[in-house]
């Protein structure tokens, strides 16, 4: 690995059409940096997130005459504040296929647990 040029200057000089050893070898050396996989890990907020689904797909099941639409996840499960967030999670929850959204006559959504 080259330690006389930086990215900066190697992308410069292969813009430039300058493309010596030296560049070479580090535009290389990007290449195979880039080309590594990342590395996914699980956040604080996915954790946070995953609770919250499994918290109210489970509301959700315990409730199953009610018509549960964002208001009413937000006043029976702790830690959904807003409608906003309601929706953020029962998307999640519609993705991992644990809920269904539904349209009353109106055409407001309210979610089933599946």
């Amino acid at each position: 690995m080259t330690n006389g040029i930086t990215r900066v200057e190697a992308l410069q000089a292969a813009i430039n059409g300058d493309l010596t050893p030296e560049v070479i070898d580090k535009l290389q050396a990007m290449i195979q940096t880039l080309s590594k996989p990342g590395k996914k890990t699980e956040t604080k907020d996915d954790r946070e997130r995953a609770a919250l689904v499994a918290q109210a797909v489970e509301t959700l099941k315990g409730n199953p005459a009610v018509v549960c639409d964002a208001k009413w996840l937000c006043e029976h499960v702790t830690g959904i504040t807003t409608t906003q967030k309601a929706g953020a999670i029962m998307r999640i929850a519609i993705a991992q296929g644990l809920v269904t959204k539904q349209y009353d006559g109106k055409g407001k959504p309210y979610y089933k647990a599946c």
